[in-house]
């Protein structure tokens, strides 16, 4: 929703996804679509993030996630 701009305006049960292993298949309109590629990551033994991008730039993806505290997101913001 947000890749398109559309917002809201794309009807919710026009699109969905389904997990296959650890690999995540994105539908539209109730056929498979590679437009866009799934990634997820533990980040410990609590927390999974899930990244979801246009397939055309699926190149830049950096698997070296790193993990921030609150305190360290504000000085690197200079709050």
């Amino acid at each position: 929703m947000k890749n398109v701009g559309k917002g809201l305006n794309i009807p919710l049960d026009s699109f969905g996804f389904r997990f296959d292993g650890d690999d995540i298949l994105f539908y539209l309109e109730g056929e498979k679509n590679h437009s866009f590629s799934s990634y997820t990551r533990w980040l410990d033994e609590e927390h999974l993030t899930a990244l979801c991008v246009n397939t055309e730039f699926k190149h830049i993806i950096d698997y070296n996630i790193q993990i921030f505290t609150l305190e360290e997101l504000m000085k690197w913001k200079g709050l």
